[in-house]
């Protein structure tokens, strides 16, 4: 009897002191965030992936992880850090945090490739002989944002005057502009708008004597 309690004892005392022994588990040093950065137009979504790292970058298990968008009007972030762009343009952050640990991802929300023309002309009326006419269009995503930079063409018919400049690419706020001189025969006349593969847009101005 009194064998096996000495036995015991022995295995009790050997394992106390492996536990002595054994290194504490390694503290997170730095959150590393994949992408570092993000650039979505608006509407698109982007997941974020995030690891715990010790200070010799080796993977920590059981961080938990909490995220939060800066700017909430310019986007939004699950629980889980899927990051969705709004219908707004601008910079923003999305803040990872663990504990004390952060870690800033920067976020441009940006329009998206260009969906359609919008005509801006406020008359359809000109009085003959009244001097070029001031014509807009805007170019815009499809959620309705502005796109800057995209080349925008201005085309009349024999019989329908003349635009300039022909050729002009949109500003930040995704207008172009022309002075379409139309002639001074009354009645309709149009001009066509393109822009690369979008639909074209045809406006009519009537001239009267």
């Amino acid at each position: 009897m009194r064998l096996l309690i000495l036995s015991a004892a022995c295995l009790l005392l050997a394992a106390c002191r492996a536990d002595e022994r054994r290194e504490p588990p390694p503290a997170a040093d730095f959150l590393e965030v994949r992408p570092a950065a993000l650039r979505l137009p608006a509407g698109a979504t982007a997941q974020l992936a995030v690891q715990a790292n010790d200070a010799s970058g080796r993977p920590v298990g059981g961080a938990r992880f909490s995220f939060h968008v800066a700017d909430g009007q310019l986007a939004r972030v699950t629980p889980r850090g899927l990051v969705t762009a709004m219908g707004r343009t601008g910079r923003t952050e999305v803040i990872v945090t663990s504990g004390d640990l952060r870690q800033v991802v920067p976020l441009d929300v940006v329009a998206g490739p260009p969906a359609r023309i919008e005509p801006l002309l406020a008359t359809f009326d000109v009085v003959a002989g009244a001097g070029p006419l001031r014509t807009e269009v805007r170019v815009v995503d499809a959620v309705g944002l502005p796109v800057p930079e995209v080349e925008v063409r201005f085309e009349t018919g024999p019989a329908d005057g003349s635009a300039e400049p022909a050729s002009v690419a949109t500003g930040t706020d995704g207008i172009a502009a022309t002075d379409w001189a139309l002639p001074a025969e009354a009645g309709p006349h149009t001009l066509t708008v393109t822009a690369g593969g979008l639909a074209p847009v045809r406006l009519v101005v009537v001239v009267t004597p």
